[in-house]
């Protein structure tokens, strides 16, 4: 049985179904990926940057079938450039602060009635929700989230 990293499920449902405050002016397809957001080296124009990482799965809490149903904690780095940015002109902490509000709102409100996610979580928490240090390097303003989610993994 392939076992699908249960981050992918999650970015392909927030790719879907987020607001990119920048769509107009990105370069690249995707802004939400299934790792920590790359922020060295790149412009203005490709924040915000979501990056989603798989930290643990946790002990099987069940089984259907072959199929088994894990506790899974993810940590979700939004990540955005000192600057004005996207069309909506928000600012580095201001822009990060609202795509954490937004995903914390598209999970509470819609993951039971979002087949992407129904199909594969049966709940989600958010355990934490902090700023992180302001990084003088590269002028990123970044703020993590830890959800924790009861995952039904069918494999492929």
């Amino acid at each position: 049985m392939v076992v699908q990293e249960p981050s992918d499920d999650l970015v392909f449902a927030l790719r879907a179904n987020l607001t990119d405050y920048n769509s107009s002016n990105r370069i690249g397809d995707h802004y939400i990926f299934p790792d920590l957001p790359r922020i060295k080296d790149l412009k203005l124009n490709s924040y915000p940057r979501i990056g989603i990482q798989t930290a643990e799965i946790g002990e099987v809490a069940g089984t259907y079938g072959d199929d088994l149903v894990n506790h899974v904690t993810f940590f979700i780095t939004i990540a955005s450039k000192k600057g004005l940015i996207g069309t909506n002109a928000q600012e580095g902490q201001q822009l990060v602060d609202t795509i954490g509000r937004d995903i914390i709102s598209y999970l509470r409100q819609n993951w039971k009635s979002s087949d992407t996610l129904r199909s594969k979580f049966m709940s989600f928490a958010v355990d934490g929700y902090r700023q992180l240090p302001y990084d003088e390097d590269f002028r990123v303003f970044r703020r993590e989230m830890e959800i924790t989610a009861i995952y039904f993994n069918a494999g492929e």
